[in-house]
């Protein structure tokens, strides 16, 4: 089971990683178009 300690930190990660996947994956729609 993964630590609480672990988890948070995990959950602050996320965000920043996730605005950087949709930026990638705009820019791929917007170059395809």
């Amino acid at each position: 089971m993964i630590a609480q300690r672990e988890f948070n930190g995990l959950i602050e990660e996320v965000p920043g990683f996730a605005v950087q996947l949709l930026r990638n994956l705009a820019a791929r729609m917007t170059d395809e178009s």
